[in-house]
């Protein structure tokens, strides 16, 4: 983990994997349903420098970019 938020760090990325490892003590994220099939959406990436999060469907694949 720690390794993983130093380079969170360092690129102002933080990867769906680092979010969730993050438990109880992570900020908390709204995470919408699909657009296109109101599927459950999963966190790819959370982008610190330009405050945006990048999704996917678990159900479709589509990705989408939601400021945050």
């Amino acid at each position: 983990m720690a390794q993983a938020e130093g380079l969170a760090a360092g690129t102002g990325l933080l990867t769906g994997e680092v979010v969730r490892s993050a438990g109880s003590r992570a900020a908390a994220v709204v995470n919408p349903e699909c657009p296109t099939c109101d599927g459950v959406s999963e966190i790819v990436v959370v982008d610190l420098v330009v405050h945006s999060t990048t999704l996917r469907c678990q159900a479709c694949g589509r990705r989408w970019t939601v400021a945050t």
